[in-house]
């Protein structure tokens, strides 16, 4: 098998399974249960096929923990498009010209 990356345990294996079990975002939860088996001691591959992603997006999410712990796992704007229509559709401003 794969090895076992090495992971910085920035809290305990209770307090992450405490911020697991009260975190809302869904991406943000996901990101906690790969943390968690990483810290059970599973490696990236088997990780990998228990949430259904790809090793490498296991071994980004292990990076960034690693880095910056909780604001790590946070996800990154990726930028896109410029809106066509502002946010205040009233102004002159937000006319779309077809």
């Amino acid at each position: 098998m794969g090895r076992k990356p090495v992971i910085v345990r920035h809290i305990s294996t209770e307090e992450l399974i405490k911020l697991y079990k009260i975190e809302n975002n869904s991406r943000i939860k996901e990101r906690l249960l790969a943390i968690i088996h990483l810290y059970e001691g599973k490696n990236v591959y088997e990780i990998a096929n228990i949430l259904k992603r790809c090793e490498r997006t296991i071994k980004e999410w292990s990076s960034r923990w690693n880095k910056k712990g909780y604001d790590g796992l946070t996800p990154q704007n990726r930028g896109g498009r410029t809106p066509k229509i502002s946010s205040n559709p009233c102004s002159p401003d937000s006319r779309v010209d077809y």
